[in-house]
């Protein structure tokens, strides 16, 4: 009973419709900050109330959500066909939400190797993958493109 009340803890009200049903950048912001706070429970517990593994796990399944909502979002936009300051205004929306996103994982991260109990192997992997974003690889490549291409125009 003890060990469910635990897990509660941080699974109460969990955010995640937030993040699901953001329909713009600043929505999503939103929920990752949302999201986030709720991890303060793991940290507050010291890694005791809710297994490391399982929040990593977690954080996974959270940033491919929140990967699929970006797709979602940004399907609405034909970014190579925005006029260059559009595309300018969007790709720093998009960079202060990813940015924000890989901030608030690395405190996880940080957070997470600050407690007593050690990661397998299978968990380091896994958190490997969620710092190695390909969205974010792809984005990257499409700006750095767009840029080149408006200088050649």
């Amino acid at each position: 009973m003890k060990t469910a009340r635990d897990y509660n803890k941080l699974l109460r009200d969990f955010p995640i419709n937030q993040l699901l049903s953001a329909n713009d950048l600043e929505q999503v912001r939103k929920a990752i900050e949302l999201i986030f706070n709720q991890f303060k429970y793991i940290k507050q517990s010291g890694g005791d109330s809710y297994p490391n593994n399982r929040a990593i796990l977690l954080m996974n399944a959270l940033t491919q959500d929140l990967n699929e909502q970006l797709l979602k979002i940004l399907s609405n936009f034909q970014i190579m066909h925005l006029d260059y300051p559009e595309f300018e205004a969007l790709k720093k929306e998009i960079q202060s939400v990813l940015d924000l996103l890989f901030d608030k994982i690395n405190e996880f991260r940080t957070m997470i190797n600050n407690t007593r109990s050690k990661l397998d192997q299978t968990s380091n992997k896994v958190m490997d993958n969620i710092m190695k974003n390909l969205l974010k690889e792809r984005l990257e490549r499409i700006f750095v493109f767009r840029k080149h291409h408006h200088k050649f125009i």
